[in-house]
């Protein structure tokens, strides 16, 4: 995979397409394949949405061959990434969003991802076919929707019981929406999501990209159906006790607040794009704030495992309750 050389500069290329492009900018494409996502597309002749589009049809999960991601300006608000790539001598385009990059494999060895060191998003994808060996079903009646099997890894699903646990001896209700995805359910939703929305939205992530792929995420709620998977349920009881009490198990909302606002606004479909304050990831023990220990551990946040300690504030030992 290489990016692609053209006989003559961009500029003249788009031009003569009808494009008014000025200039081109090239941007940089990985040594990874890129994955078509979609179940049948045809890419289009030039960098537009209102382009025609190539007969040839590509399907799930096609590899690209010699891509070269590119961002066409000049245009009116329109900053969408396209990937420009040869398919049977020709050059076509799919915007970015369509597509997906393959990682390989980060262990060398298909080993599990070691908890709350894993790097995943836009830069960081995971292996389309990553699934943790050690996936067990969260109880279910901590489950928000009645018959579904939601999973978490071991350790990750042994944490979030006990802070359901502790949650409701303080008056809070807590559920699961939604934990461990497989890449084929995380294609599902975002491709369901960008016919609703378009292809800039920026809620779902494109498999290989989200926290739940690792096993180690999930999406909690309380009993009112009303504040489920919305900004409000920051402001809810629940939501209040989460933020309070969730790294004392090792839980960070990394989604929320200042997390997403420290994220680029331009995400290609990933998720943290907005605040998510109903979704924690689960950093480890050591991430787990352990009072009896003299002092705190506590995650530095997205997706790195920096910790440092803080000092033990006087009655630290008792949870923080909400009312």
């Amino acid at each position: 995979m290489r990016i692609l050389s053209l006989p003559f500069p961009p500029n003249r290329l788009f031009c003569l397409l009808g494009l008014a492009v000025s200039p081109l900018l090239s941007l940089p494409a990985s040594a990874q394949d890129w994955i078509v996502l979609p179940d049948r597309v045809h890419p289009f002749k030039s960098p537009s949405t209102g382009a025609p589009k190539s007969d040839r049809a590509l399907a799930y999960p096609r590899a690209l061959q010699e891509v070269a991601r590119i961002r066409p300006t000049g245009r009116d608000g329109d900053e969408t990434d396209w990937l420009q790539f040869a398919f049977r001598g020709e050059d076509l385009f799919l915007p970015e969003a369509l597509v997906a990059q393959q990682a390989g494999d980060r262990t060398g060895e298909g080993r599990d991802l070691p908890i709350g060191g894993e790097q995943v998003g836009r830069d960081h994808p995971l292996p389309l076919d990553y699934e943790p060996s050690d996936l067990v079903p969260i109880a279910p009646r901590w489950n928000y929707h009645p018959g579904r099997k939601n999973q978490l890894r071991a350790e990750a699903a042994q944490m979030a019981e006990r802070m359901f646990e502790d949650a409701r001896r303080d008056g809070i209700e807590l559920r699961v929406v939604s934990a461990h995805r497989p890449e084929r359910v995380q294609r599902s939703l975002y491709l369901q999501k960008i016919a609703r929305a378009g292809l800039d939205q920026k809620v779902v992530a494109k498999p290989g990209q989200s926290e739940h792929q690792l096993g180690t995420a999930l999406d909690v709620c309380g009993l009112d159906p009303g504040t489920v998977l919305t900004a409000s349920f920051a402001e809810t009881p629940e939501g209040r006790w989460v933020k309070a009490n969730g790294a004392r198990y090792g839980f960070v909302r990394t989604y929320a607040d200042e997390a997403a606002a420290a994220r680029p606004r331009r995400l290609a479909g990933g998720e943290g794009g907005i605040p998510e304050p109903w979704h924690v990831r689960y950093m480890g023990a050591r991430a787990a704030r352990i009072p009896d220990r003299g002092g705190e551990m506590i995650s530095s946040g997205s997706g790195g495992s920096q910790t440092r300690r803080v000092p033990k504030e006087p009655g630290s030992r008792k949870k923080q309750r909400i009312e």
